[in-house]
């Protein structure tokens, strides 16, 4: 018999019912134990950061210190970089930083949250969206809210879900940021052709989306 992993084989070699000699079959055991102590000391830990956030939360109704809370805050997902999967406590620490006055600060964690979660790239881009208006960067603004009704889009059929909800979100936003741009009522149809055209089916192109855009606005310029 020949032990399927470390390959060792003998007349009288034993192995078990998976093909593992009796040393591979331990190292395999314990693999499976640490997997599953690691596991759990992780839970442990997920369990105790949720309890300091929501401890800080419920001080913060009290005293209203955001700059104590975003410390917290910060000090679980930046600094401890905790796998706590929570998406409303991941925006959160944005809407904590907007309403201290800390744009870089949000933009920079939406950044890092792009990285680490782009299965949320629609609500990272509504953020950004958010930031870009208060800032008055209205082109910019124009842009994320395209992306953010493109990363919308449902995975099965990107095209039906665009044109069901999609291109009707975009006609109702759109206007007021084409009204600050000062531009024409007709760029509006221009924007949804481009935002339409960067989906298909099964995906959405973001690329050629800004690519396109930026053609747009190179021929406003001209």
């Amino acid at each position: 018999m020949k032990c399927r992993v470390c390959g060792k084989s003998g007349l009288f070699f034993k192995v078990n019912s998976n093909g593992l000699c009796i040393n591979c079959e331990k190292k395999q055991h314990q693999t499976v134990l640490d997997f599953e102590i690691d596991s759990e000391k992780e839970l442990r830990k997920q369990d105790k950061e949720f309890a300091i956030l929501v401890k800080a939360e419920e001080l913060y109704e009290k005293d209203n210190d955001i700059e104590k809370i975003i410390a917290v805050y910060e000090d679980v997902f930046i600094t401890k970089q905790s796998t706590l999967n929570s998406q409303s406590r991941w925006f959160k620490l944005v809407d904590l930083y907007l309403k201290a006055g800390k744009n870089d600060k949000a933009w920079a964690w939406l950044n890092l949250l792009s990285i680490k979660h782009p299965d949320y790239l629609n609500k990272i881009e509504e953020k950004r969206l958010k930031i870009l208006k208060k800032e008055g960067r209205f082109q910019d603004a124009m842009l994320s809210l395209m992306a953010s009704i493109g990363y919308s889009t449902s995975n099965t059929d990107r095209v039906t879900y665009y044109q069901s909800y999609g291109k009707s979100k975009f006609l109702k936003d759109a206007p007021m940021l084409i009204k600050k741009l000062k531009w024409q009522e007709s760029d509006l149809l221009k924007l949804e052709a481009i935002l339409s055209s960067s989906i298909t089916k099964k995906q959405f192109d973001y690329n050629l989306l800004r690519d396109k855009y930026q053609k747009f606005l190179t021929s406003k310029q001209s």
